[in-house]
Order: C-alpha cells, then sequence, then structure tokens
C-alpha cells in the first residue's frame, strides 16, 4: 500500500494576510494594583480588646412535657388497628401455606386422584368468604 505524505512547508500563499487589529482603548480605564499597608510586627498586647456592650442571652425553658393517653390518641388507635389487621393475614397465610402444603403432599402420593379431582372441578381456590375461616383442614380432606 503507498504512504500517505502530507507537505509540510508553509509555501508563500497568494491570499493577502490579515489586516492589523485597530486601536482599541479599553472600556474601564485600568487601575493600578491595590497596595497593602506594611505589615508591623504585632504582639500579644497591642491587640485591641474588643467587648460587648449587649448582657448574655438567656434561653427560653422547654415546655413541659404531656402525658400521652393512648386510649383517645389517634396515631396510636391507627397503629393498633394496623397490627391488629396484619396478624389475621399473618395467620391466613400460615393457614393457606399448611393447606397448600398439604394438597401438594397428597398430589404427590395419587397424582391420578388428583388429576380426576382438577378435571371433575373439586379442586379449586376457597371462595372470598370462606377464607376468613380457620377449618380449611376440612377443604382438603
Amino acid at each position: 500500500m503507498p504512504a500517505l505524505t502530507i507537505n509540510t512547508d508553509n509555501p508563500p500563499s497568494d491570499a493577502p494576510s490579515s489586516p492589523n487589529r485597530p486601536p482599541v482603548s479599553p472600556l474601564t480605564p485600568p487601575l493600578p494594583a491595590a497596595q497593602l499597608p506594611a505589615a508591623e510586627p504585632t504582639n500579644a498586647g497591642s491587640r485591641p480588646n474588643f467587648t460587648h456592650s449587649q448582657p448574655d442571652q438567656t434561653g427560653i425553658p422547654p415546655p413541659a412535657p404531656q402525658p400521652i393517653i393512648f386510649d383517645s390518641n389517634p396515631d396510636v388507635i391507627a397503629l393498633k388497628s394496623a397490627i391488629s389487621i396484619l396478624q389475621i393475614q399473618r395467620q391466613r397465610a400460615t393457614a393457606d401455606i399448611q393447606a397448600l402444603s398439604r394438597a401438594k403432599d397428597e398430589a404427590v402420593q395419587d397424582p391420578e386422584a388428583f388429576i380426576n379431582d382438577l378435571v371433575a372441578g373439586k379442586i379449586n381456590a376457597p371462595a372470598s368468604g370462606d377464607s376468613d375461616s380457620d377449618n380449611d383442614d376440612e377443604e382438603m380432606g
């Protein structure tokens, strides 16, 4: 493959050069740099003493704590209600898991009977009103 070479010589171009820049004055005249006063040696005794003419501030004491009445506090009532609902849901979930485990064990022991019951429509999810009872053991047996 042939090599590619680039000529880097600067031949005189026929194009005219850029025009010279016109003189420009700054919008804001430049200022000389700021000069700090000469630093004098500082001694601890030569420092000025500053004092406050205002008296010390005093804070307002916090209000006295008020006892919480748990029987009438809406947050406590809502929390107790939520805990009760969660406990009921936990019991239902535990019962459902146990019922499914029993159904699985019965289906593994006798797969043909399980298929026959499934085709006959004997195996289905409990109705929404039936899931409240704790007698799920009788439905699968």
